[in-house]
């Protein structure tokens, strides 16, 4: 369950608020030097001021709800960035293994978009983007690599059920987001993105409740058989 941006109070233990004598919206006072330069812009609007800090420190799920153009997707980059904080960049080539961040879109052209803009943006500290839509399908050692994996509801299904990447992936995955989410009143594509969300929950609840190793709930959740890599 999500609660709208500025339902809650900052989280004590959170990042420390912006600098005193700043700007409340100027992003270099809240966000580490590297991090503010990713998102390129100097100053939170409304909305960004009021999400921040419960994304950047990883406090919960959230449900953004704002016009077209409000700046939606920078909230996601803070998420990003967050996790990559709490966990530490890699460089090219070594992000196996590390917490992994997946946004899901419905139309191919969405996911083109954020992915174009996203590989340039987040090259820049180390961390590597990967595509999966209906024409050009990543290929898994580039997947497992990734830190932010940007697909269509569909893609990402198929992928979590047949790849033998999926296992690695699937347990890795720490931050979701879910783009134009009203499409889980569509019959037939609602029902895809419940059933790649219920899975992805469904492995972090064996994970959490009943102590499973990583490895085994993602089997649990009908990943494919883990033979001999």
């Amino acid at each position: 369950a999500g609660a709208p941006c500025g339902a809650t109070p900052p989280l004590a233990g959170g990042p420390e608020t912006c600098t005193p004598g700043r700007q409340a919206g100027d992003v270099s006072a809240c966000l580490e030097p590297q991090h503010s330069a990713v998102l390129g812009f100097r100053l939170f609007n409304r909305m960004q001021a009021a999400c921040w800090e419960r994304l950047y420190s990883g406090s919960g799920s959230l449900v953004v709800s704002a016009p077209t153009g409000a700046g939606k997707t920078a909230l996601f980059e803070i998420a990003i960035l967050g996790m990559l904080r709490r966990h530490g960049a890699r460089g090219p080539g070594e992000s196996g293994g590390a917490p992994k961040a997946l946004y899901l879109a419905p139309l191919k052209a969405l996911c083109d978009e954020k992915a174009s803009e996203w590989i340039s943006k987040f090259e820049t500290i180390g961390a590597q983007v990967a595509k999966l839509t209906g024409d050009t399908e990543s290929r898994g050692t580039a997947v497992e690599n990734a830190t932010v994996i940007v697909a269509t509801p569909e893609m990402w299904d198929g992928f979590s059920r047949r790849s033998r990447a999926a296992l690695d992936v699937l347990r890795a995955v720490e931050l979701v987001c879910l783009d134009e989410v009203h499409m889980l009143n569509l019959p037939r594509r609602g029902a895809v993105l419940e059933s790649a969300v219920a899975r992805l929950r469904m492995c972090w609840r064996l994970q959490q409740d009943m102590g499973l190793r990583p490895a085994d709930a993602a089997q649990a959740v009908g990943g494919p058989p883990s033979g001999p890599r």
